[in-house]
């Protein structure tokens, strides 16, 4: 098991550093996700590390140099979604927003501006991530009843997110089952071998992959919603016809997608894990 973990590692690392590089000469759109992406896995990895391994291990200790590159990558992230649904709008409404584009912007500059102001000290060459400390505690491990220890990690995410599911209200608790959902599905990635879906979860791998997708779309339009908001305000632009039916229509799309979130999270996707453990 101990090589699957370490292949799992040596892989995610791999391909932040790649684009970790990437991003640092020009910010491109897909080394950025690349890197979060890479990022999370390497995070819930290191999450089941210490679940298994308690007294050799430590996940934040490891993740504090990433986690505040992770924040600030992630706030370039957010705008650039965001200028991918402008043009899709735009299109769509066939209506020229050019002062919010300028305003989506400016806003990816700033936070371009603060990655590099706050990572400055950061170079190609400086390791971020402890590789040496994550091999050795794998070399040294002596995972007991790994199987069973498995589970035990999945059900703390599952019984969370049972937490969660009861009040889809609040928007918070909707984007932390979604960061479980996701979590979920990188541990299926790295247990591919030992552990099956279906000794847990009533739906496959692939749709558990959807629906974090449709909770992903839907918070995209909160966002949007946000920062159009945001926009109008700075602007003055409350009264303008073509910004209200820019509005309407995410607004339109926010509350289909968190139709169909909260069909999927209470009807469809139910977890089983009371004769498992």
């Amino acid at each position: 098991m101990q090589n699957d973990l370490q292949k799992y590692f040596l892989t995610q690392l791999e391909i932040f550093n790649e684009n970790f590089i990437v991003s640092l000469k020009g910010f491109d759109v897909t080394a950025i996700h690349k890197m979060r992406l890479s990022i999370k896995r390497i995070r819930v990895l290191f999450q089941f590390i210490e679940f298994l391994t308690p007294e050799n291990f430590k996940a934040k200790e490891q993740l504090k140099k990433i986690k505040k590159l992770f924040k600030l990558a992630g706030k370039i992230r957010d705008v650039q979604i965001q200028l991918q649904l402008f043009e899709l709008y735009k299109k769509e409404l066939n209506i020229n927003f050019k002062d919010y584009y300028n305003f989506l912007k400016d806003k990816e500059l700033k936070a371009i501006t603060d990655f590099n102001e706050n990572l400055g000290y950061f170079d190609e060459n400086q390791k971020i991530i402890d590789q040496e400390k994550i091999n050795k505690t794998l070399d040294q491990a002596l995972f007991k009843d790994f199987q069973s220890g498995s589970l035990k990690f999945l059900n703390k995410k599952i019984t969370i997110i049972n937490h969660l599911k009861s009040d889809l209200s609040n928007n918070k608790n909707i984007h932390r089952i979604r960061t479980i959902l996701k979590q979920i599905y990188y541990l299926l990635e790295i247990l591919e071998n030992n552990i099956s879906e279906k000794l847990f979860l009533n739906v496959s791998k692939e749709r558990l992959k959807e629906i974090e997708n449709i909770i992903g779309k839907w918070h995209d339009r909160v966002n949007a919603d946000n920062f159009l908001y945001l926009f109008l305000i700075e602007k003055n632009h409350t009264a303008n016809q073509d910004y209200a039916l820019f509005q309407e229509r995410i607004n339109h799309e926010k509350s289909l997608l968190f139709q169909k979130t909260e069909k999927s999270l209470n009807s469809e996707l139910k977890f089983d894990m009371a004769l498992k453990l």
